[in-house]
């Protein structure tokens, strides 16, 4: 019984099975043109960001995910599905519909 408690506590700190594949996203929908491209690297607990472009390869930047969400308080990332999750800087009001390039 103790194991599956613990399983059940490790799990629910897992990603949603939505969680976004690594990868290269662009901006397909947003309220501002300065959201970069973002070179994403999925991890169990994280995803780290670089961005690329006009940004000039800034990052990566590590934000630690719980459920559906990564944030760092700051910028906040929300799944969508596999190829899609909404970006935000929460600091500016700016956000971005992000779509996995093919």
């Amino acid at each position: 019984m103790k194991y599956l408690i613990l399983i059940l506590l490790v799990s629910s700190h897992a990603f949603a099975s939505e969680a976004p594949s690594s990868g290269m996203f662009r901006c397909k929908e947003g309220n501002n043109d300065s959201v970069c491209d973002q070179q994403i690297k999925v991890t169990p607990t994280s995803m780290r960001v670089m961005y690329e472009g006009d940004c000039g390869g800034q990052g990566p930047y590590t934000y630690y995910c719980q459920g559906e969400e990564c944030s760092d308080g700051a910028i906040l990332i929300s799944f969508r599905d596999k190829d899609h999750y909404r970006w935000e800087n929460l600091s500016y009001s700016i956000y971005c519909e992000m779509e996995k390039v093919k």
